[in-house]
């Protein structure tokens, strides 16, 4: 007998060692593929098997040894996964508890996106066993892991799942004092829509309380930006929205409007909502004064009452018997949500791309502009230059021919005319390099030419500028006295300006010339076009005509025309 005890303790020895030896001997890359593939499959909410709970123990039991806390915390929390799939909510709870147990908060490394997620799993198993307090607690775990996590989404969902916790054990005075600040903070954090879905709970909270007006401004929002309310026909995909909506209703003594809301959620199939529905229309006819149809919701509602209560006892049921089965279908809306955040954030990211962006261009055209600038003042000074060698040879001509005159011997006289000949040509030759210099340095003009945004810059504080704007969004004509005020701006900035323009343009009329006076203030042909009461394409017409009785040229395009009299 001793033979075989002995024999018998051996072979769990050496079954105790070989298991030791299978989690030792597991290299750190078979741990991480085998940790990599279960999070897939648990990320595309693909059940896990008992195979993922032998690999993952092996796993876990690897970690245990050799891997960092944030890996052992990855582990348990997928180990737990895997129990929750296989409805063993105990063992899940242990893994659970084990996850955040080896979670190293003091670390500044500490994964604490892993550990929300254990806090929400808590949560959850203690909210299906209807163990509110609890689950309040690892929700409020789940609010500050997620913000330290920086993880919007968590933040929001644990803010209204808290929410939904204390309106199951009747705590009706915490959601109306907090719920305006969540849904302040789920809007700062781009979850507006995601936080209304939930504003039903706190108007049924508010109303419990007799607080009418947040109700029925809760209710407002959530019916315009919820998105499950067709405002046309007033149908809800959640009919508890029904029953709200009655109750604001009723408070404000619309009796018929409330009747017919109360009606819709009769509808309903399932017996919370209809006994809601009836106990609405009970107190209805109770504040109506109609005895028999109080009555008659009376008994309705007891009823309703009984049929909830025994419909949420087979629901409890159905849980312990499936070991806290635990629903996807919030965990899929999780993931809509997160792929929204998501899909926000890349367009932030574009946003501040384009913005980088048009800063660079910016900044590149400021550059060219200055270079061009400078060039443009090189080119002046050449040709000033050209133009003093040529006024010099002039002289030299002058000087030559008086010389001429003067010359006695016809030896002196032939001098003096191949020097003159050889002074006209130099003058001719001359005179086509100013000609070049000043082609040049006009084409130069064009393209270093300011800017309206420089011209206005330096008009838009004055009173004038802001009067006619004004004009021009309102869409009001400009006043006489206006155009006094613009003409005496203009004037006494620049005296010669419309001395300048009549050289140019000698037979310009009045409206040519005070459409010519807001080029030069720096409105924009938009704000011009309205003030002159003339459409867009018109103002360019005249813009053209002014350019082309000006230069004598066609102008490319109307811009180069609207900015030929800008820079006049």
């Amino acid at each position: 007998m001793k033979q075989h005890l002995c024999i018998l303790l051996f072979a769990l020895c050496v079954v105790g060692c070989n298991r030791h030896g299978i989690s030792v001997k597991m290299t750190g890359k078979e741990a991480e593929t085998i940790l990599n593939e279960v999070s897939a499959k648990n990320k595309a909410y693909q059940p896990l098997t008992e195979r993922d709970d032998t690999l993952m123990q092996q796993v876990v039991a690897y970690y245990k040894e050799y891997g960092s806390s944030n890996e052992l915390m990855e582990a348990y929390y997928l180990l737990g996964s895997v129990y929750r799939d296989l409805h063993e909510a105990p063992k899940a709870m242990e893994a659970f508890l084990n996850g955040i147990a080896a979670a190293d908060t003091t670390s500044k490394d500490c994964r604490y996106n892993i550990l929300t997620r254990l806090y929400a799993q808590e949560s959850d198993i203690f909210y299906k066993q209807n163990l509110y307090t609890q689950s309040l607690n690892a929700e409020r775990m789940v609010y500050k892991y997620a913000a330290l996590a920086q993880d919007s989404l968590f933040i929001v969902a644990a803010q209204w799942g808290r929410i939904g916790k204390c309106y199951a054990f009747g705590d009706y005075q915490t959601i109306a004092n907090e719920c305006w600040s969540i849904l302040q903070e789920s809007r700062q954090l781009g979850l507006f829509s995601y936080g209304v879905s939930y504003l039903c709970t706190c108007v049924l909270a508010n109303v419990e309380l007799g607080r009418w007006d947040d109700a029925e401004k809760l209710l407002s929002i959530y019916e315009q930006h919820s998105g499950s309310v067709d405002m046309t026909t007033h149908e809800c995909s959640f009919p508890i929205y029904y029953y709200a909506k009655g109750r604001v209703l009723a408070a404000a003594g619309k009796l018929d409007s409330a009747e017919y809301f109360y009606r819709k959620e009769l509808a309903a199939r399932d017996w919370n909502n209809r006994q809601a529905a009836y106990r609405g229309l009970r107190m209805l006819f109770e504040q109506k004064d109609k005895a028999d149809s109080l009555a008659k919701y009376a008994a309705l509602q007891c009823d309703a009452v009984d049929s909830a209560y025994q419909e949420k006892l087979s629901q409890n049921l159905q849980n312990l018997h499936e070991l806290y089965d635990y629903s996807r279908a919030q965990e899929d809306s999780y993931n809509k949500s997160l792929l929204l955040e998501k899909e926000r954030r890349v367009r932030q990211r574009m946003w501040w791309s384009a913005a980088v962006g048009l800063v660079f261009l910016m900044l590149v055209a400021y550059y060219f502009r200055a270079r061009y600038r400078q060039k443009v003042a090189e080119a002046e000074l050449d040709l000033e230059r050209a133009r003093t060698e040529l006024a010099e040879r002039e002289t030299c001509l002058l000087q030559l021919r008086e010389e001429l005159a003067k010359a006695e011997t016809e030896l002196e006289k032939q001098h003096l005319l191949q020097e003159l000949e050889w002074a006209e040509k130099g003058i001719e030759q001359q005179k086509h390099i100013v000609d070049m210099k000043d082609e040049k340095l006009s084409m130069l003009r064009i393209r270093a030419r300011l800017s309206q945004k420089e011209i206005k810059g330096k008009y838009e504080q004055t009173r004038i500028f802001k009067i006619l704007r004004a004009h021009s969004k309102s869409g009001k004509a400009m006043q006489d006295a206006d155009r006094e005020m613009l003409k005496g701006l203009l004037l006494s900035d620049d005296p010669e300006l419309l001395q300048r323009m009549y050289q140019l343009v000698p037979d310009a009329s009045d409206r040519e010339l005070l459409i010519f006076m807001m080029v030069r203030l720096g409105l924009n042909r938009a704000d011009i076009s309205r003030l002159i009461s003339r459409s867009q394409q018109a103002l360019s017409a005249i813009c053209e005509n002014l350019y082309k009785r000006g230069t004598g040229q066609h102008p490319i395009t109307s811009a180069e025309a609207y900015e030929w009299l800008l820079n006049l």
